[in-house]
């Protein structure tokens, strides 16, 4: 079985008067709680789960309509999914290659 999940993603300030029930707290906590119920029910994120976190590459990207980042933020994202499919299944420890990356500062694919 191969689990990857893809966290939210940062939406525009602007977005979170129009939606607040999605605003970039609600989906900082979210995935916070997404990735506690992964270990909770005994899923290693980086070993038994792959979480592609793209918040930080997409807080400050331009985006068309305060969600959908415009087409250099998407390369990124499709190369660091081409790279993970293209590797799978990781030797261990499975973190080194994907898990750490995919939540560091960096947007380098």
């Amino acid at each position: 079985l191969r689990f990857v999940w893809l966290a939210a993603p940062a939406a525009s300030l602007l977005m979170d008067r129009r939606y607040p029930h999605q605003s970039r707290s609600n989906a900082v906590t979210f995935n916070v709680q997404i990735e506690e119920m992964f270990v909770s029910s005994g899923l290693i994120p980086g070993e038994d789960v792959v979480i592609l976190d793209w918040w930080n590459m997409t807080a400050n990207a331009q985006t068309s309509d305060g969600l959908h980042s415009l087409t250099e933020a998407n390369l990124a994202r499709t190369a660091q999914i081409l790279y993970l499919v293209e590797r799978w299944p990781f030797p261990r420890p499975y973190g080194s290659l994907i898990g750490k990356a995919a939540t560091s500062n960096s947007t380098a694919v």
